[in-house]
């Protein structure tokens, strides 16, 4: 094959790649890469959504501040909610969430434990800790983030965290009281109509197993957890066609030297990107092996394994990519742990909420969905607010 026939056969398959991804936006019309995706309109729904979910769930706060207190220290399962102090009040909204979804008596039988760090401000956390089974429970770290914008890390560890916090404080209370798993979920979500109902109906074919690590309450249609692992790829891949490219102009040809670079590079990104995409997310009803890539927003967790997740999770925020994401993909990738499962319940029971879903923290200033950016916003292609 010559130079030139090998160079057209790079652009046809770049531009095949280009429409391959276009009939996928069109297809998948909610992916963050969408030329499809109707961004203004989105972002009002969102928006919309927010204030309507805010106002109900103020009023059922109120409420809930009329009844008197009850003792759920012995409570039989556990939720864990990750907080930290934002923009908007989401913890409000999913607690809100919470209390218009749950019977009186499933209520009684849940412990839920608001988990922030010891120096974090938390405002919203310490008036809604005063709500009848709601505990705020604060841990102290040495993580502490700076005016510094670009110490970005320092707050994804903090987070990853806070997370791990949260986990080991409902599985101390579920080994505790002798039920199998537990749930952690971030602050800025909301729950289905019957979460507590329809997640203890939805986990009765898998209690009794100990294979499996966590059921995902929220899995999103794409996925940021970019490894280092990914940069190094890039960057071997990218000085190999540089290789190439510099044979080819020794030949007398740096037209070819700078398409076979710049598309070698072109069709890494596109690949990459691609990949990061979960566009075979199950849509039927029930549990599903869990094989695609996933974000630590919302799990239900397996006490049996619990621990030793935690562990992993708490040494992997001293690293270089301190992320709870890239961590759970790290676990299940672990010598020993080929045969245990994860799993997807469709459909998800917890949702981001709100345009404005990041932190108030000045190192989250350059993230775009802190500046109201509907692209950057994780979505369930399955979530349902109210029970089937």
């Amino acid at each position: 094959m010559s130079a030139r026939q090998l160079a057209r056969l790079l652009l046809a398959t770049i531009g095949a790649l280009l429409i391959a991804h276009s009939l996928c936006s069109f297809a998948f019309s909610n992916l963050r890469f969408s030329m499809w995706f109707d961004t203004v309109g989105y972002a009002q729904r969102l928006n919309a959504e927010f204030a309507a979910e805010l106002a109900a769930s103020r009023d059922a706060i109120a409420t809930e501040r009329t009844l008197p207190r009850h003792d759920r220290s012995n409570a039989s399962f556990c939720i864990a909610i990750a907080s930290a102090p934002r923009a908007q009040p989401h913890l409000t909204v999913l607690l809100g969430s919470f209390l218009r979804g749950t019977s009186a008596v499933e209520r009684r039988n849940t412990r839920v434990i608001v988990v922030t760090a010891a120096h974090e401000q938390h405002a919203e956390a310490e008036s809604l800790a005063a709500l009848n089974g709601i505990e705020l429970l604060r841990f102290d770290d040495d993580v502490r983030t700076t005016a510094n914008e670009s110490d970005v890390l320092r707050w994804r560890a903090l987070q990853t965290r806070t997370i791990t916090f949260a986990a080991e404080a409902c599985l101390n209370h579920s080994i505790r009281v002798g039920h199998p798993y537990f749930v952690v979920l971030e602050d800025d979500g909301i729950l289905a109509d019957r979460f507590v109902d329809r997640l203890h109906r939805a986990m009765a074919p898998i209690c009794s197993r100990g294979d499996w690590v966590y059921v995902k309450l929220f899995a999103s249609d794409f996925f940021e957890g970019w490894e280092v692992e990914d940069y190094y790829r890039g960057v071997v891949l990218l000085a190999v066609w540089l290789l190439a490219g510099a044979v080819w102009r020794l030949r007398g040809s740096p037209t070819r030297a700078l398409v076979c670079a710049l598309g070698g590079s072109v069709v890494w990104l596109m690949v990459l990107a691609l990949g990061k995409q979960n566009v075979r997310l199950p849509l039927a009803p029930g549990l599903h092996e869990l094989r695609q890539h996933f974000s630590s927003c919302a799990h239900a967790y397996n006490v049996a394994h619990a621990r030793e997740l935690t562990k992993f999770a708490l040494a992997a925020s001293h690293t270089l990519t301190p992320n709870s994401d890239i961590a759970l993909n790290k676990f299940m990738r672990l010598p020993g742990n080929e045969n245990l499962t994860a799993f997807n319940l469709v459909p998800n029971l917890f949702q981001h909420n709100g345009l404005f879903s990041s932190c108030t923290h000045s190192s989250c200033a350059k993230a775009l969905k802190l500046r109201g950016n509907a692209a950057q916003m994780k979505q369930s292609s399955t979530f349902q607010r109210h029970a089937l």
